[in-house]
């Protein structure tokens, strides 16, 4: 279905097709949007606009968006809503994204592997203290400029482990 308009403003998609009408016209960008809702608010990568200013007295730290800004106050409150609800563990996290990478804790997955003795770790940040820690004079073969750390095998998670 095409998007609804409302005297000049586009709203809404309905009902949700798949659709993604609304395209970002920067070049070398390609992105598409289901609701132009949705493209207005990406814009402000390309443009640098970051309007939402922390009001914690000494911050100041500017925010893309409002949800941007509300996660970063947690710093400052010390708020962590987001509870692992795996039995025994008791953590909470500020951020969603940061529960969902811990949660690969409880898998048993262990696809961070360190490359100097070969012990594997369900996080790479594990990983990467390990190698500090452990194979300190072995470090500067695994930096930003040589060749980046991998995982050992294909994560279920994004992203990927390198060092630092």
């Amino acid at each position: 279905m095409c998007p609804v308009t409302v005297g000049t403003r586009l709203t809404r998609t309905l009902p949700p097709t798949g659709e993604k009408p609304f395209l970002c016209e920067e070049e070398g960008c390609g992105r598409s949007f289901a609701e132009y809702s949705s493209l207005r608010k990406h814009l402000v990568v390309h443009s640098g606009e970051r309007p939402f200013l922390c009001p914690e007295p000494g911050c100041g730290k500017p925010f893309t968006t409002a949800g941007n800004l509300k996660n970063h106050l947690r710093i400052h409150t010390g708020e962590k809503p987001f509870l692992c609800e795996e039995e025994g563990c008791g953590r909470s996290f500020a951020e969603y994204s940061s529960l969902r990478k811990h949660l690969v804790v409880h898998s048993g997955v262990k696809s961070h592997q360190c490359p100097v003795c070969g012990k594997n770790f369900s996080q790479s940040g594990s990983r990467n203290i390990h190698v500090r820690k452990h194979h300190p004079s072995r470090r500067a073969e695994h930096s930003p400029e040589a060749k980046p750390l991998r995982q050992s095998e294909e994560s279920p998670w994004e992203g990927g482990g390198t060092l630092l």
